[in-house]
């Protein structure tokens, strides 16, 4: 069951969801000062959406969340 929460922290999250988080988090950095390194995580990131087919659209919606909260 996924929660409504982007937390690193937050338990009741599924794994899938607390992995995206870090990834989108990792990438930010990435881009920020590693290009290369962008492209590889981005990767991640998507495959990592793609995981759970059926939560794909809830955990795009907590990603695009995570991206506004983390800006």
């Amino acid at each position: 069951m996924l929660c409504d929460c982007v937390n690193d922290w937050c338990r009741p999250c599924s794994p899938e969801l607390r992995d995206a988080v870090r990834l989108h988090a990792r990438l930010v950095q990435a881009i920020l000062t590693r290009a290369r390194d962008a492209v590889w995580l981005r990767a991640r990131l998507v495959q990592a959406i793609l995981t759970r087919a059926s939560d794909a659209v809830r955990l795009r919606a907590r990603l695009v969340q995570a991206i506004l909260t983390r800006h």
